[in-house]
């Protein structure tokens, strides 16, 4: 059997995990990525090929084995995830074949040919695994909304009712509204309330923030020069 072509990729946790990257950065870590899931755990003379130095941001996303050689742990599982996958693929189609070939050898009783009925699939087979996949893929979700949260928690300067603001997190429509641009948003308007005649005092709470969805309010991008002009 040749290699396996591919590997789940989670693109939010991706995006939330390089965040601070150069695009130079994220374009090594990537190719990495892709060099441990087809040649396996890699040596420190390609790691320091591909980064440059031991100082590399890109280096903190590894983790040295007890052969000292460098991997990258959420590759490793999902590898190993998907082997699993593919090795029960495997053993179910094996299953089938010999159930067929059962089939297809008649049985003699006095004389009289019987032919054996083939017994019929578990169908719930197939739809406990994909039930299994989908709360898999719900887990999943929830722990990205979850680091993603963490993330906008630690940025917010007004904070209370943490699980009130959790639960308004969960709501949000990241394809609408993407993570970055909330973060970045929120940046700016940091800036902009820090202008405000009370110099930021009357920040909105964190939870009203969330509830009208903050992020699209009007960032002002340069100090006021007339006191008319100030944030009220």
């Amino acid at each position: 059997m040749g290699k396996d072509p591919a590997v789940l990729f989670f693109t939010s946790d991706f995006l939330i995990g390089t965040m601070l990257f150069t695009d130079e950065e994220c374009g090594k870590y990537i190719r990495l990525l892709c060099q441990q899931h087809q040649i396996g755990h890699l040596p420190i003379t390609h790691m320091l090929k591909m980064c440059g130095s031991l100082d590399s941001p890109v280096m903190t996303k590894f983790d040295i084995d007890k052969n000292g050689l460098y991997f990258n742990y959420r590759m490793d599982e999902e590898i190993g995830k998907r082997k699993e996958h593919a090795e029960k693929q495997r053993v179910r189609i094996q299953n089938y074949w010999d159930k067929k070939k059962k089939v297809e050898q008649p049985k003699v009783f006095h004389g009289t040919t019987t032919v054996v009925p083939l017994e019929n699939e578990n169908e719930n087979e197939n739809e406990n695994e994909n039930e299994n996949e989908n709360v898999l893929t719900l887990k999943n979700k929830r722990s990205s909304r979850e680091k993603t949260f963490e993330i906008f928690w630690q940025a917010y300067p007004n904070k209370s009712d943490k699980k009130r603001c959790l639960a308004l997190w969960q709501k949000i429509d990241f394809e609408k509204n993407p993570f970055p641009m909330i973060l970045e948003n929120l940046e700016a308007l940091k800036l902009s309330w820090g202008w405000t005649k009370d110099g930021g005092q009357f920040i909105p709470m964190a939870k009203t923030w969330l509830n009208r969805e903050g992020w699209h309010d009007t960032i002002k991008t340069e100090p006021p020069k007339k006191e008319s002009e100030w944030l009220t």
